[in-house]
């Protein structure tokens, strides 16, 4: 067996594995949504716990699966490569004196990743030229080495904390996307004795994907520039694909602030059909309930809550809801642990300000199903690579920008929801209150204001008895020092007439 069948037989185990985890994880979320509903009983309730557990260990031992399928395809390929060599492959046939292969088999040799990572480095495109000149197809572009684009790929369906929870598609051209607006009842009724059927209304509208290109900034030293052709190709492989992935999963909550094009951000979108707005003045337990309570129907399978990391830790741990267990868990499979707030994921991303540095007003969580954002990548996944040592030449810093051209928008009605930090009422009743609560809690905080002033005027008290005693007792040490002069004196006299 060649290693190429090897590699395909690695590469189908990975999407078989993957299959399985989305399948796996499609699961999870529906006991999730099971957990968080406040009318089961506690011993259903525990149950599904247990089952969710096993749940979640299960997918974790898939995940490393993949992980080990993933490096064995990745490591058959480096094999191939060693093994195709530019001169004497066995698929070459030399034409004119030149060897001629395909240009899967180029882009995926080391000579050519090497080769592209100089042409980046330094612009000089002669070598990488020389080599695309050898393939059957000598009029192609200069093209992203083939471990690259398999690392891209990688990154964008698996590893991105955001990205890859999203549908994402390759189509060109694609510049809207329709959107269930809203569906009548069902209509029953007979026709000719047949079946019953159906029939509803069903309106559509539609968002608009145009794309634009997304860059990040990878900044080095031209020092480690300067490295061997080996180091920087091994620092391109390992950043290059981590930058896009972040970057595209900040874009995915913010957006741009204004046009048209590019990743429409999810807090960025002012319309109500598509993103909920609730206010959270303070942290409670049930603060994430409240935010799936006003998502639409369809995404309890897959609700996530995003937020920032210190969030999770320095205000979330430690609450516990209205059954006095905490309303967080976690799952841990050696280094990989994921938490869960009442059941459903949660992922960190620094884009969101924390809790207690958010201001009034300011976003600091989106929960939602980010099955309903839609990506697209018109042009592929894959970037292309520019260099910039113009910007920062006096810090002897050299840039490089990693653009891809992608579109991206909600497009399912009343999917997210994002949660702002709410202001607070008089003498610090949450405004989220009602009515009757807050008169409630402000007589609560009045009383307590009251208890606060007396404790502080007993201690007055208390300080000014104590410099009272101080006082009489300064007095009696004084009488005492006189007394003791007046038997000293008395002594001394007595010894006087006695001689």
């Amino acid at each position: 067996m060649t290693l190429y069948k090897h590699w395909k037989d690695a590469d189908k185990r990975a999407k078989a594995l993957r299959e399985e985890s989305e399948q796996l994880n499609t699961r999870i979320g529906a006991h999730r949504t099971a957990i968080a509903n406040t009318e089961i009983d506690v011993e259903a309730r525990e149950t599904l716990l247990s089952e969710l557990s096993d749940m979640v260990d299960q997918s974790n031992r898939i995940t490393e699966e993949y992980d080990k399928a993933i490096e064995v395809r990745d490591g058959l390929r480096v094999k191939e490569n060693q093994q195709i060599g530019l001169a004497d492959s066995v698929n070459s046939v030399r034409i004119n004196g030149r060897v001629s292969m395909s240009s899967d088999d180029v882009i995926a040799s080391r000579s050519y990743a090497h080769a592209w990572a100089g042409y980046i480095r330094t612009g000089d495109d002669a070598e990488v030229r020389q080599l695309i000149s050898t393939t059957e197809n000598a009029t192609s572009g200069i093209l992203v080495p083939k471990l690259l684009m398999d690392r891209i790929e990688d990154a964008i369906h698996k590893g991105g904390r955001i990205l890859s929870l999203c549908t994402i598609d390759e189509i060109k051209g694609l510049t809207s996307h329709p959107v269930v607006a809203s569906k009548s009842n069902p209509n029953w009724h007979e026709e000719t004795g047949a079946d019953e059927k159906e029939e509803k209304e069903i309106k559509f509208t539609s968002v608009d994907i145009n794309p634009e290109f997304v860059a990040e900034v990878l900044a080095i030293t031209k020092k480690f520039e300067a490295l061997s052709i080996e180091a920087f190709w091994a620092w391109l492989l390992a950043e290059l694909p981590d930058a896009i992935k972040r970057k595209i999963d900040g874009e995915i909550l913010i957006g741009p602030q204004s046009g048209t094009s590019g990743i429409r951000g999810i807090l960025t979108n002012t319309n109500t059909a598509f993103v909920g707005r609730i206010e959270a003045p303070v942290m409670d337990f049930n603060i994430v309930n409240n935010a799936v309570g006003h998502l639409g129907d369809g995404t309890e399978e897959n609700i996530t809550v995003v937020m920032n990391r210190l969030t999770f830790f320095n205000n979330i741990q430690g609450l516990r809801g209205a059954d006095g267990h905490p309303i967080y868990t976690s799952s841990a499979d050696n280094d990989k642990v994921k938490f869960y707030i009442n059941g459903f994921q949660v992922v960190f991303n620094s884009t969101l300000p924390p809790f207690d540095q958010a201001t009034v007003d300011q976003d600091f969580m989106v929960v939602g199903d980010f099955k309903g954002f839609f990506l697209n990548f018109p042009d592929g996944k894959t970037p292309r690579v520019i260099r910039d040592e113009i910007s920062r030449k006096k810090e002897n810093i050299v840039e490089y920008l990693p653009e891809v051209l992608v579109g991206g928008n909600i497009t399912r009605l009343h999917n997210f929801v994002a949660v702002r930090k709410g202001a607070t009422g008089i003498s610090g009743v949450p405004t989220a209150f009602d009515a009757s609560t807050q008169a409630i809690i402000g007589n609560l905080i009045k009383e307590a204001e009251a208890a606060k002033a007396e404790a502080a005027t007993a201690m007055n008290d208390a300080e000014a008895a104590r410099a009272e005693v101080a006082t009489v007792v300064g007095e009696v040490e004084a009488q005492k020092a006189k007394v003791s002069k007046l038997t000293a004196d008395l002594k001394a006299a007595k010894a006087g007439t006695t001689k």
